[in-house]
């Protein structure tokens, strides 16, 4: 699963510069993940989720050069290229190795 979350954030991940900017992507896109899934029958709700994560991640990194439509771009590719996989990201780690980033996921069905 570490794999597939690494995969999904790819796009974003390739712009980054650093470890830290790479550890934001790769939280955002697991907060998104698992909102996606949560709200996946009631769209509504998810933009309206989407959008209080927005104004929370904005208030915390009010200089981040983070792009606002990370959120519904993640959304979006999670629907289109991952629609058939619905576990829950239930823990995760993040590490800066000699090698790169490095991610690792505890998922369950939802």
């Amino acid at each position: 699963m570490s794999e597939v979350i690494i995969e999904y954030a790819r796009p974003f991940i390739d712009k980054t510069a650093d470890f830290e900017e790479q550890r934001l992507v790769l939280t955002v896109a697991i907060l998104i993940w698992n909102r996606t899934i949560t709200f996946r029958d009631n769209q509504e709700l998810l933009l309206k989720n989407i959008e209080e994560l927005k104004e929370v991640l904005l208030k915390a990194a009010a200089d981040s050069h983070f792009a606002l439509d990370i959120f519904e771009l993640l959304a979006k590719r999670k629907q289109t290229f991952f629609p058939d996989i619905n576990r829950l990201i239930i823990d995760y780690d993040i590490a800066d190795t000699p090698d790169g980033c490095h991610l690792n996921v505890a998922s369950m069905p939802f």
